[in-house]
């Protein structure tokens, strides 16, 4: 067989909120030769919770070191059962694609904290999840300040800084608990920490930052120099100003290379080092690459929350836009920029959550329920027949058989689940021909709400 036509096969790494999922493609054709999961076994679903603060979600990153050792291994179990052609010595590159902005505080030598036995306990230590809001008034306080100093800063990311990204929790974490503040050298996004792991480049000074991670959570843009001024984070908090010296000044895109896979991961993998990682992103951004984002195709994402992704060639001129989560050269496609938006937590799984319905333990009674906890089946909807649907949607890899799941359930949903109006039918409004500004309207205020200065003429 000539040397262009073996089989080459590339290994995608997806960090998400409750699991790490692997999947392993033929490059020559784009089929899938295997797959893999693992729920991460920290906390609630794999999220560390409080109950006394709703707005905090942290994650384990020992969650994340076994997951990539289970499912790799798995996945390249499964591709060997599948595909005949396949080989590990194969495979010749690792992507990866994680949540974002989910922060990890590390010491000078990239370690997290959370692996220290005396951090151990402390959520602070651990990785600041996407949807944990705990930063929310430092983030009004960002958003202020840069509206005031620098609203250049703003309006590449819609005009507001959130809670979920960077330097919000960051700036919470230096206010709440000075003991890991004090030890952390840097912080380092998933994306960025799991190919730096990969690779053995853990040094927080010299890693390779992801363009995506930085240029949409962390304001980071050429334009004015990378991240933002030290002054301005300074203001923020003195200590918030030191530490952008101990982050970086150079991101790059997922077409490089952040390293080579290290001796020791090769062989807890069952791989062949020196195979090519690339630079990590956030998971929508590469979910538009794979559903093949281009100029004027626009692409939906529907996860744990709902994100839009599209493209625009970075050589074009392109307006600031109000509303958006970024607009950053690269982060989805080299030469393009790659503009987010979209709405935090409103998947499947999180809109079931939100209306009640008992994904899992519905056998159990309220009152086993954890002082504190917020009890799920709100409705006391329990249909066991949903809730394999769930279970099995949650696991299964293929598109299309996740989608015919999903639709499964929805048709349920519909059938069995109460249902709230979201708009009231249009009035019938009978009025002398003489009284003039009054209309029908079909809002819950009725015909008075579309009133406007009524008269008898």
């Amino acid at each position: 067989m000539a040397d262009k036509e073996k089989p080459r096969y590339a290994i995608g790494l997806d960090f998400g909120t409750n699991s790490v999922r692997t999947l392993i493609v033929d490059v020559r054709n784009g089929n899938e030769v295997g797959t893999a999961i693992f729920n991460y076994p920290t906390g609630d679903a794999g999220i560390i919770l409080d109950p006394k603060d709703p707005n905090l979600a942290r994650q384990n990153p020992a969650d994340w070191i076994e997951g990539i050792e289970v499912t790799v291994r798995e996945a390249v179990a499964a591709a060997g059962k599948k595909d005949r052609e396949f080989v590990p010595e194969g495979v010749i590159g690792i992507g990866v694609d994680t949540t974002g902005s989910t922060p990890l505080p590390v010491d000078r030598a990239g370690k997290p904290l959370a692996f220290y036995k005396e951090f151990r306990k402390d959520p602070n230590a651990h990785a600041w999840l996407w949807k944990d809001h705990t930063g929310h008034r430092e983030a009004a306080e960002i958003t202020a300040l840069a509206a005031g100093e620098h609203p250049e800063y703003l309006a590449k990311c819609g005009g507001t800084y959130s809670s979920e990204w960077f330097w919000s929790k960051i700036l919470h974490a230096l206010r709440v608990d000075p003991k890991v503040s004090a030890a952390a050298f840097s912080w380092v996004e998933c994306a960025d920490y799991i190919p730096a792991a990969l690779t053995g480049t853990s040094d927080p000074l010299t890693m390779k930052r992801s363009r995506c991670a930085a240029g949409h959570k962390a304001m980071f843009n050429d334009a004015w120099g990378g991240l933002p001024a030290r002054d301005f984070l300074a203001k923020l908090d003195p200590r918030l100003g030191e530490l952008r010296d101990r982050l970086y000044k150079k991101t790059y895109t997922a077409d490089i290379a952040a390293g080579t896979l290290t001796k020791d991961w090769a062989k807890k993998l069952g791989l062949r080092p020196g195979i090519q990682v690339a630079v990590g992103a956030f998971d929508a951004h590469l979910g538009a690459v794979g559903a093949g984002v281009d100029t004027g195709r626009f692409v939906k994402i529907i996860g744990t929350s709902t994100c839009d992704i599209c493209v625009w060639p970075a050589a074009k001129r392109l307006p600031d836009i109000p509303g958006l989560c970024g607009i950053v050269d690269g982060s989805v496609l080299p030469g393009y920029l790659g503009l987010e938006a979209g709405q935090s937590a409103v998947g499947v799984p999180s809109a079931a959550n939100w209306h009640g319905i008992a994904l899992a333990g519905a056998e159990s009674e309220p009152a086993a329920a954890p002082a504190g906890a917020v009890t799920r089946d709100v409705l006391g909807y329990d249909d066991p027949t949903v809730d394999g649907l769930f279970t099995q949607a949650q696991s299964e890899l293929n598109a299309k058989a996740d989608a015919s799941l999903y639709n499964e359930i929805d048709t349920l949903l519909w059938q069995n689940l109460p249902t709230l109006p979201l708009f009231q039918a249009s009035t019938t409004l009978v009025r002398r021909v003489e009284v003039v500004n009054v209309s029908e309207s079909a809002t819950w205020a009725g015909p008075s709400s579309r009133t406007g200065n009524p008269r008898i003429t």
